[in-house]
Parts: C-alpha cells; sequence; structure tokens
C-alpha cells in the first residue's frame, strides 16, 4: 500500500483547481500536499460528511441505555433471544 501523499506545486494547483477539488480530493477522496515558493507547504484533503443519526435509532439507544443502566436487569443467565443453535 502506498502511503506517500502526492506532491503539487501551488501553480498547478491553481491552474487545474477544478479537476483536483472536484475528482481528485472530491470524488476519489484524495489528498494532496502543495508546495509554495516560501517551502510553506500545506495539505489539501477531503472532508468526509457523516450523515446524522436519525431520531428514532436515536431514542432507541436511549431506552436500550437506560434499560441496562437499571438495577434490575440481570446480564447473567440465558440470553433473551433463541439462539440458533
Amino acid at each position: 500500500m502506498n502511503t506517500q501523499v502526492p506532491v503539487i506545486n501551488l501553480s498547478e494547483l491553481t491552474e487545474y483547481a477544478e479537476f483536483i477539488c472536484e475528482v481528485l480530493v472530491g470524488r476519489n477522496r484524495m489528498s494532496l500536499r502543495v508546495t509554495t515558493e516560501d517551502h510553506g507547504d500545506f495539505l489539501l484533503v477531503p472532508v468526509i460528511e457523516k450523515s446524522p443519526i436519525p431520531a428514532d435509532v436515536l431514542s432507541e439507544l436511549e431506552q436500550m441505555q437506560k434499560v441496562l443502566e437499571s438495577p434490575e436487569t440481570s446480564l447473567a443467565g440465558p440470553p433473551p433471544l433463541d439462539m440458533p443453535f
């Protein structure tokens, strides 16, 4: 696996900005190291957005957590579901 980050210079970034941003970074989630004249390098990386967890799933998780944290819930004994084996 190649762990090297491709290096481009600032003039290449400005010349091919649309292609780099849309295709390389946007679609292919590629990170690039951009070098400048004064040696102030920076990284161009994609920001991967996570979709929010639906409210119904959050409420179910909260209910499950309350049940597990209640003192009358015992974790010892047989599993609550019929196991196929």
